[in-house]
């Protein structure tokens, strides 16, 4: 046991039981004191002070004995009697000697004045009890810590006992408001030592003030300092520790002002725990859920948990999304989704998160709510794809694979991004497996035809060629496909041989019908859906195999041809007779024609959707089906099959392919994928090229990729040798050749490269026809490039021989060897006089026809041509008198071209209008011998043919500044015998102009403000002139007086005019887009209305002995009669026509097709339909 009161103190410091300012105010008054202080009265009064627990002390005293057990046990045991008081506030800032979980305490209802206990210590020595007596005088028994507070008894023998039992004369109060039991202390004393018993009894009052005043301050300062150590491990996220710290806190200081706080801090200290401790949010959500209704009604709730909360709510539903979202099982998913959603309760609970602090996480909680959306649409997803997967089953095994893909082009509609998923994919492979039993191989042959269809007209083509005669290409032909029609031109001159006309629907490009030279031309005629075989030098039928469907472009093998329909059959047709040896029938449709493996003997067939069919070329029996994942109308170019490889282009997007690289075996089968797929820019609309080990692929955005073929690689045996990038803002259709290392891209441009394999690149050599478009693949004869272009701001389509080797030579040699214009669009109605019949192309070129043209039925050498190159393209003829006419232009008003037979050196003039600084507003037309034209600025006009110059003074409206004036079309009436003009400037005024004689001559005009701004042409009879009025759903007809310009009546249509209105006699008609044609009096008033379903008219329409005969864009002409409209009979040309009908002769008709062709037609070639034979019109 510790002796001394410095071994006594130097054992507080070590266990660290009262604070440093204690020990030494301790250690000061000992070293002072006048007498020894022993260590158990200093353990006694610290005791008794609330400075140590009894407890504590003698576990100090028991740690130094150095007796036998028995006494030690003797010493603990008292000790433990005697001080058996409540822990202090020193003990709770150090627990070191013992938890205060451990603490015993004094039941609550014992007794206030406990009986008093004695302390067992045993006698002192003479010599400290006389040093005891002298303790009136040490500065340790002033501060009260030996003596202070004990009442003193004098003994009989009036000695002072040295280490007797003190009686405290107030019992202090314990660390838990204890009152501490009282102890008597019983001192002998002198009688004359009664004054100062007096003396002590008042320092006893002061000292138990002094003593209640530091036990309340050292209690606040422990308080404080246990709330503090729980908000270290709290902030520092250490939420268990803060937890228990928190509530020994509450426990130990139930009335402290930090008692709210610590309630607070206990429950979101439970929520973060669970937050942050890796636990499943569903739990962190249930403690929340639990946690935040029993801290809500806190003072301290607002200011301890709202800042926190606005954080860590959003955290709870962000890591719900996320689970949501990573979840594989559709359970799963709407498991945490549905938490989700709980969360958002409290979130949107305003106790818990106000709108103030809401705000400021609203992007947050925006972003988590677009996942949760995403997650519940993927919920949907999953859901239909497991429906439809099971759909496709079902279809499957009952043998309905049509309904299984209708089931998943369903799903992809409403949910496109399942197409990559593994169960949808797995389920079109299986129909995959059906789709290769449903191919089915007919064996039944189907004969060609040899004999064509009746022609009951007669044509002549036409075509405009020069240049020179090249040697060694004589008896070659080529084959083009323009405006709808094959040609057939000789390949040393440009000659044309013949034409065909196929359709405009016709797609695909005429062929050689076998693989070696002089061969017969293959084409398509995509009107009848028949496949042709023409001769090649005069373009005779050799047959023609008529099918159901309309046709792909056919696929030429070395013996026989590959004809595949868009319905998805196949044929193997005989080169030499046309007939369909065989026929296979695919259970899809198809977009592009077939790829084919010759030495193998395999066809590769890319279907509508999905798949990749392998037939065998000789039996077209199914080896097997590749499902490819390709989406409807996916490929859009025939797959290639070269070196092992099948390569299929699938398009993305408007902007952008991938390049499919497949793998075969040596027989061409058990296709694979090689490496992924290829990503390319544009689409890739044309068959790729194979170059040897190279593959050449060009998109519709001007980009061309060059990839080189390693069969020997492992991994990616197809790499990018060189690219060009794209250059095109819009889709072109690229046309690719190559001849050895030479190689011709041609779009809106052709350009050469030179292939540089060492180097892997190319090298542009020249770029030439700019901003011309290229319409067909490029050929090659003898080293000379054959193409076709329809060139810049020009009519028609050029075809070309150019050698390349003479492109950028120097000696003035040029590389065009010879150019032939086709399909050359006619300018106007051709013109009939006595003995020929006068063409003019919109090229300004004159064709006259004789009886040796229409006997020959080809004219490709013009009788005159311009003497300018640079001629906009003539759209219109008129008549100008004395056998002169006037062709314009639609797009170029101001240049004009005149035609005078008169003259001898050049029939032909090209004119530019003198007034050309002022925009002209539609096309120039003839008035009283002059030229009438029209300017935006109000200006009208009229000019002298021959100089070019005003005939008249021009009649000019008033504007007001940046003002301009859309002329309609004129109507050309007469009133009382003169010529008049009437004219509305489509902003509510009309005119009247005349030409007013005199000195001066000028064009004056009347005017009238109307109710409607009119459009479109104005056409008169009689004394009446109609124009047209456009509403929002309809146009009106509307009449005016010519006299005055007074309106007259108004006729609302049920659709939009489409022609018209046109003067033809004494009648003005007018045709809908509702098929209605109308017809109008010089009364002002209708006369007949019919229904006419022969499409819309074109040119202008032909009086006949009172009747009316019309010719519609597609090819019909019909008769009809003036008095009732009743239909009389009609024609099919089977071909578009360019112009109205021309009388020729008394008995036939002369029109223009829409490529230049002139036809003749026998008016007793016309018929009346029987639908139109019961309609006689409608009169009104």
């Amino acid at each position: 046991m510790a002796e001394t009161a410095d071994e006594f103190l130097e054992l507080l410091a070590q266990d660290n039981l009262v604070s440093d300012k204690i020990l030494e105010t301790l250690r000061q008054k000992v070293a002072t004191s006048k007498s020894p202080v022993g260590a158990k009265r200093l353990a006694k009064l610290l005791v008794d002070r609330g400075l140590l627990t009894s407890h504590q002390a003698v576990q100090v005293l028991k740690s130094q004995v150095k007796e036998s057990p028995a006494n030690q046990q003797e010493d603990v045991e008292v000790a433990e009697d005697e001080l058996d008081l409540a822990p202090i506030e020193e003990d709770q800032k150090h627990p070191k000697s013992g938890s205060r979980k451990t603490q015993s305490r004094p039941p609550v209802d014992q007794p206030e004045e406990p009986p008093s206990h004695e302390l067992d210590i045993e006698e002192p020595a003479a010599a400290e009890s006389d040093a005891f007596e002298a303790a009136a005088d040490d500065p340790l028994d002033d501060d009260v810590l030996l003596m202070e507070g004990y009442e003193y008894e004098a003994t009989e023998t009036g000695e002072t006992p040295q280490e007797n039992p003190l009686t405290p004369s107030s019992a202090p109060t314990s660390g838990r408001g204890r009152k501490r039991p009282t102890q008597q202390l019983t001192i002998v004393t002198k009688r004359w030592d009664s004054p100062l018993l007096l003396v002590g009894g008042g320092a006893l009052l002061l000292l138990v003030f002094l003593g209640t005043f530091l036990f309340f301050y050292l209690k606040r300062e422990t308080a404080d300092f246990a709330f503090k150590l729980a908000e270290t491990d709290y902030q520092n996220g250490s939420y268990g520790q803060a937890i228990a710290k928190y509530k020994e806190y509450l426990e130990d200081y139930p009335k402290d002002v930090n008692v709210s706080k610590a309630r607070v801090r206990i429950g979101m200290a439970t929520i973060w725990r669970e937050v942050e401790g890796g636990h499943d949010q569903a739990s962190a959500l249930q403690v929340a859920q639990k946690m935040l209704p029993t801290i809500e009604a806190e003072p301290q709730f607002a200011e301890s948990a709202r800042p926190e909360l606005a954080g860590l709510l959003p955290t709870i539903a962000a890591e719900l999304a996320e689970q949501a979202r990573t979840s594989s099982e559709i359970g799963d998913k709407e498991q945490f989704v549905a938490l989700h959603d709980e969360s958002l309760e409290l979130i949107n609970n305003t106790n818990y998160m106000p709108s103030s602090q809401k705000k400021g996480q609203q992007r947050r909680l925006d972003e988590i709510a677009a996942k949760v959306a995403t997650v519940k649409r993927s919920i949907n997803e999953d859901r239909e794809l497991a429906k439809t997967v099971e759909a496709i089953r079902q279809a499957i095994a009952a043998d309905q694979p049509v309904d299984a893909y209708d089931a998943r082009d369903a799903l992809l509609k409403v949910y496109p991004a399942l197409e990559n998923r593994k169960e949808l994919q797995q389920a079109v492979r299986d129909i995959s497996k059906k789709e290769q039993q449903r191919v089915i191989v007919l064996d039944d042959p189907l004969p060609a035809e040899t004999s064509d269809h009746p022609v009951a007209i007669r044509s002549v083509s036409f075509a405009s060629r020069t240049g020179e005669t090249l040697q060694g290409l004589s008896g070659r032909v080529l084959f083009f496909y323009a405006g709808g029609a094959v040609y057939g031109l000789q390949a040393d001159n440009g000659q044309l041989l013949w034409r065909r006309f196929v359709g405009h629907e016709t797609m695909m490009h005429p062929q050689s019908s076998t693989l070696g030279p002089g061969s017969d031309a293959l084409c398509v005629d995509s009107r009848r859906h028949e496949l042709l075989s023409l001769a090649a030098d005069t373009g005779k039928l050799r047959w023609r195999l008529p099918l159901e469907n309309p046709l792909l472009e056919p696929l030429v093998l070395p013996n026989f041809i590959v004809a595949a329909t868009q319905a998805g059959k196949l044929l193997q047709v005989n080169a030499n007779d046309g007939a369909a040896l065989r026929r296979a029938d695919l259970p899809q449709a198809l977009n592009v024609p077939p790829g084919a493996d010759v030495k193998r003997g395999r066809l590769y067939v890319a279907s509508e959707h999905s798949n990749l069919y392998v037939l065998a070329s000789d039996t077209l029996e199914c080896n097997e089906v590749y499902y490819l994942g390709h989406s409807i109308e996916g490929v859009s170019a025939p797959p290639v099959s070269t070196l092992g490889f099948v390569f299929v282009v699938e398009r993305l997007s408007l902007l952008n392919s991938q390049l499919h690289v497949l793998a075969t075996d040596t027989n061409g089968l058990q296709l694979r994928k090689a490496q992924d797929p290829i990503r390319l820019e544009g689409q890739v609309v044309r068959r790729p090229l194979v170059i040897g080990r190279r593959l050449l692929v060009s998109t519709d955005r001007g980009a061309m990729y060059l990839f080189e073929i390693d069969q020997k690689a492992e991994t990616n045996p197809v790499s990018i040798m060189t690219t060009e990038v794209p250059t095109e803002p819009e889709p072109v259709t690229p046309y690719v050749f190559a001849n050895g290392s030479q190689l011709w891209v041609a779009s809106n441009s052709l350009t050469q490269f030179q292939l540089q394999t060492s180097r892997r690149s190319t090298v542009r050599k020249s770029v030439t026809h700019q901003g011309d478009v290229f319409v067909s693949p490029l050929q090659m004869q003898n080293n000379v490039l054959f193409y076709a272009r329809r060139q810049a701001k020009q009519a028609g389509i050029t075809v070309t021989a150019m050698r390349p080797d003479r492109i950028g030579q120097r000696g003035g040699l040029s590389e065009t060897a010879w150019e032939t214009d086709l399909a050359v669009p006619p300018a106007g109605a051709p013109l009939s006089t006595e003995n020929k019949v006068i063409l003019f192309t919109a090229k300004g070129e004159l064709y006259e026809l004789g009886v040796n043209e229409f006997n020959a039925g080809l004219d490709d050498v013009p009788d005159e041509r311009p003497i300018a190159a640079d001629i906009p393209a003539l759209t219109r003829r008129y008549e100008v008198g004395d056998g002169r006419q006037l062709l314009v232009s639609s797009s170029e008003p101001q240049q004009f071209m005149i035609y005078n037979p008169d003259l001898r050196a050049s029939r032909l003039q090209l004119l530019n209008l003198k007034t050309s600084h002022e925009q002209l507003n539609g096309t120039p037309l003839i008035f009283e011998g002059g030229l009438l034209t029209r300017s935006k600025k109000g200006r009208i006009s009229l000019l002298d043919l021959a100089k070019v110059s005003d005939l008249v003074h021009p009649f000019q409206t008033t504007l007001h500044p940046d003002q301009e004036i859309n002329w309609n079309r004129p109507a050309l009436v007469s009133e009382a015998g003169t010529a008049r003009i009437v004219v509305s400037d489509g902003q509510g005024k009309l005119y009247k102009l005349s030409i007013q004689q005199g000195a001066s001559p000028q064009l004056k005009a009347i005017e009238r403000s109307i109710e409607w701004p009119l459009i479109g042409s104005m056409a008169g009879t009689g004394d009446t002139v109609y124009g047209l009025a456009r509403q929002d759903e309809y146009d009106q007809v509307v009449s005016f007086q010519i006299s005055d310009l007074t309106p007259g009546k108004t006729w609302e249509l049920d659709g939009r005019v489409v022609w018209g209105p046109l003067q033809s006699g004494n009648a003005v008609l007018v045709f809908t887009n509702t098929d209605e044609l109308i017809c109008f009096t010089g009364g002002g008033q209708q006369k007949w209305k019919v229904n006419c379903d022969y499409g819309q008219p074109v040119g202008l329409p032909l009086l006949i002995e009172g009747d009316y005969i019309l010719a519609s864009r597609g090819g019909l002409v019909w008769r009809i009669a003036g008095k009732t409209g009743q239909d009389l009979g009609h024609f099919d040309i089977e071909e578009p026509l360019g112009s109205g009908p021309v009388r020729f002769g008394p008995e036939n008709l002369l029109l223009a097709g829409h490529d230049g062709t002139v036809y003749t037609v026998a008016t007793s070639n016309m018929r009346a339909s029987e639908a139109n034979k019961k309609s006689n019109g409608k009169t009104n």
